[in-house]
């Protein structure tokens, strides 16, 4: 990845994580899962900013909040954690997750303020 799509990346996790470095890594790995899953693959490519920024994928990238954490507003701890998933660190194996309020999707947690993940 390039520097812009890196920091990209970043803003995403941050936006879509409770900034927790357990569950900013269990949103990367989800996106990164979906990059080695054939209908993944088929759908939006193997390039995980491919995936982050595909529509009607991930919400805080279509509606821009995620753009609060560009220019250096990501918290060390989702840095690290995408840094640490590009270089082969993972902790699930997910392909999707909802906001930790929606209980009815899932009871598997990574984080206890985090993300419900399936």
């Amino acid at each position: 990845l390039n520097i812009k799509d890196s920091e990209v990346l970043c803003s995403i996790v941050c936006a879509e994580s409770d900034n927790t470095y357990d569950d900013a890594l269990a949103v990367i790995t989800t996106i990164l899962n979906r990059c080695e899953t054939d209908n993944w693959i088929a759908a939006h490519g193997t390039d995980p900013i491919a995936q982050a920024t595909a529509r009607d994928q991930f919400v805080v990238y279509q509606h821009g909040t995620y753009k609060r954490f560009l220019n250096g507003n990501v918290s060390k701890p989702v840095f690290e954690a995408v840094m640490d998933a590009l270089a082969g660190v993972r902790n699930h194996n997910y392909l999707s997750f909802r906001s930790n309020k929606t209980t009815s999707y899932s009871d598997n947690l990574i984080s206890a303020t985090g993300n419900r993940y399936k």
